[in-house]
């Protein structure tokens, strides 16, 4: 049994590179391949992560009901162990799992169950070839094989590390798919032809008959309903030549298994899906070619087309064709330039035009679906329906737990316990996404909910930054402008009593804004240790102007999403954090004007016991208040606030 972990191995060789003047990319590129080398033998290894947090969340404002529960805390002591087997030296086994205990109910909970949270056979050969067996995650281009994330400017680390553990509960990160099923892929210098050669086979399940536990003793995340087992399989090239032009292409197929739906072997009338995209990518790099080592000049092209059967079929007489096809575009350019590690800039400009039609759920399913984490227990229940009337956008960003016991009334017809988190790895599927348009945070998506491939856009979107190393400046902006290609249908009230469905005018989206970061230290050079300031401020805006027969049923949202943060190690292993973030929504409809304000600010420290450990105290604050210019709605009965203690301590072995 090797009696050191991988985690132990990279620490130990980084701190070597820390003492070592030569800190190039060459130098990086052979620590990594020290560790390889150690670690590609058989045997096992052990890695993982104890945590502990207590967090309190005191719900408190006119909206909130004293009658019932108004403190809601998270306290528990985990570890999760990352365990690797290699019975050779090219093939292992991987396997994390989680032990967790409530402090709430350890004196009720009989049993502490160990949850299997990753489970793969990974394999690699002669350094070209891998394989994945089980969980694996996957990411094409942000038009085929893609997971759309939250585009934070200048996030507050204070808060920024809160999202990041959230998203780690379900992997997420990197834009990457997780998905389950398996994963070939082949990456490879092939001389001369070329310089990079990278080529992938993937088959996945996306949903299965009865997907997850409906009312069990068991913690569940997302409970989804499949009539018929959905599967993917999906083949990626992507190559690059001259060492600036670069050709790639995408094909993947979405399809229902019809074998697998209830009653298929009697007449059934259903939807069933047979999904094929296609796409190809190309793109070229000028600055190699004129040996220009400090520029970055190149310009870049995907375009995807998804043809969907949307077939009604009867599973003893066969399939009724019923095509719909759309396309997706995205151009990008870019120029940028640096020098050493000084100065740089980069500005990239794009061109998107994707059409309503256009259909990828491995693209447009989004990873974040805004829901209510704490204080859930006090919420209005109406006819058997939770209404999250203390929804606010940083509750449901910043929060996760594992394990919710709720009072009996509360289990949302899940029996006790289950997950709180507004992470997913979910595929959705067409009818879902159609239904989470309206119900997407405008805080948050308004945009682009969808991602980059988003359907229904038409318009460009652009990138600037510039940094002066030296001085610990960093400037970014940003810039987005797409109307819709065709509009949507929207209800509009003919009377007091009735309303009706009625074609709007196309929608026109915006965004623009920008930030910095400033290290003080740099300036300072008598500070020791880094103090970082940073800020932010995006306005969002989507306007439409109604139907000309019906007046007064024009539209407008604007989100103005305002970011303060302070880093400030003022010790060797001890920081202070800081961070306040404003968003603010106006809603107009006709003449009626109604808005909302939500804050959030939260201070703490961060000490580094030890590399590795840390313990993280923070104090904060979201408070929601909402406005409207309607005399007889009293607006102030829907504000609230939840007062925020949170205390953590990590080990990583």
């Amino acid at each position: 049994m090797q009696k050191f972990s991988r985690t132990g191995l990279m620490i130990t060789l980084l701190l070597m590179a820390v003492y070592s003047k030569d800190t190039t990319e060459k130098r990086l590129k052979q620590l990594e391949e020290k560790v390889n080398a150690a670690m590609a033998k058989a045997g096992i290894s052990f890695g993982g992560e104890f945590r502990s947090q207590y967090f309190l969340s005191h719900l408190g404002g006119e909206a909130a009901d004293t009658s019932k529960r108004t403190i809601e805390t998270n306290e528990f002591t985990s570890v999760d162990f990352d365990i690797t087997a290699r019975p050779v030296s090219n093939v292992e086994g991987r396997l994390i799992l989680r032990m967790h205990q409530n402090w709430q109910n350890f004196f009720s909970d009989i049993s502490n169950p160990v949850f299997s949270r990753w489970i793969s056979i990974d394999a690699t050969g002669w350094d070209v070839i891998r394989f994945n067996a089980g969980d694996f995650k996957a990411k094409f281009s942000p038009l085929t094989l893609y997971a759309p994330q939250i585009d934070m400017l200048y996030e507050p680390e204070i808060f920024s590390r809160q999202r990041n553990i959230a998203m780690d509960e379900l992997f997420l990160g990197n834009n990457n798919r997780i998905l389950q099923g398996l994963n070939f892929g082949f990456d490879a210098e092939i001389y001369p032809l070329f310089d990079e050669f990278h080529f992938a086979l993937l088959g996945t399940r996306l949903r299965n008959v009865e997907t997850s536990i409906q009312n069990g003793s068991k913690v569940a995340n997302v409970i989804e309903f499949s009539p018929v087992e959905k599967i993917a399989t999906g083949a990626n090239l992507d190559t690059r030549f001259l060492k600036s032009i670069t050709l790639g292409g995408t094909y993947i197929y979405i399809f229902d298994h019809k074998g697998s739906m209830e009653g298929s072997d009697t007449t059934v009338d259903t939807t069933a899906q047979r999904t094929g995209i296609a796409a190809g990518r190309a793109g070229i790099d000028v600055a190699p070619l004129l040996e220009l080592d400090r520029w970055n000049l190149g310009v870049s092209a995907e375009i995807a087309m998804s043809s969907d059967d949307s077939t009604r079929f009867d599973t003893v007489s066969g399939f009724t064709e019923n095509t719909i096809s759309g396309t997706a575009l995205d151009i990008k350019g870019s120029i940028g330039y640096s020098m050493k590690e000084r100065f740089y800039f980069d500005v990239t400009a794009g061109l998107v035009r994707n059409e309503p039609d256009f259909r990828n759920e491995l693209a447009q399913s989004p990873t974040f679906v805004g829901e209510r984490i704490m204080n859930i227990e006090n919420d209005s229940v109406v006819g058997g329906t939770f209404i999250p009337q203390f929804y606010s956008s940083y509750d449901a960003m910043y929060h996760t737990v594992f394990k919710f016991t709720p009072s009996q009334g509360t289990n949302r017809w899940h029996k006790a316990p289950f997950m709180k988190n507004s992470y997913t790895h979910s595929i959705f599927t067409r009818d879902e996404l159609n239904r989470l348009r309206a119900e997407m945070d405008p805080s948050l998506q308004l945009v682009m909910p969808f991602g980059p491939a988003t359907p229904n856009r038409n318009g460009i979107t652009g990138k600037i930054g510039v940094g002066f190393s030296d001085y610990g400046i960093e400037v970014k902006g940003l810039f987005d402008s797409f109307d819709e290609i065709d509009g949507m249908q929207g209800s509009v009230m003919i009377d007091a009593t009735t309303d009706s469905l009625v074609d709007f005018p196309a929608t026109a989206f915006s965004r623009f804004g920008g930030g910095g970061s400033f290290d003080l230290s740099a300036l300072a050079k008598v500070l020791p240790f880094p103090l970082r300031l940073s800020g932010s401020f995006v306005r969002a805006q989507a306007d439409n102007d109604g139907p000309e027969a019906f007046s007064g049923n024009n539209y407008g949202i604007t989100s103005d999403f305002t970011n303060l943060g302070l880093y400030y190690k003022f010790w060797k292993r001890t920081a202070l954090l800081g961070g306040v973030q404003i968003n603010k929504l106006d809603f107009t409809q006709g003449d009626s004007i109604w808005g909302q304000k939500q804050l959030h600010f939260a201070g703490g420290f961060q000490w580094t016991v030890s590399p590795g450990a840390d313990v993280v105290f923070s104090l904060g604050q979201i408070a929601v208040t909402n406005t409207n210019d309607d005399p007889d709605v009293d607006a102030g009965a829907m504000d609230f606030e939840q007062f925020l203690v949170d205390v953590s301590l990590d080990v990583v072995f």
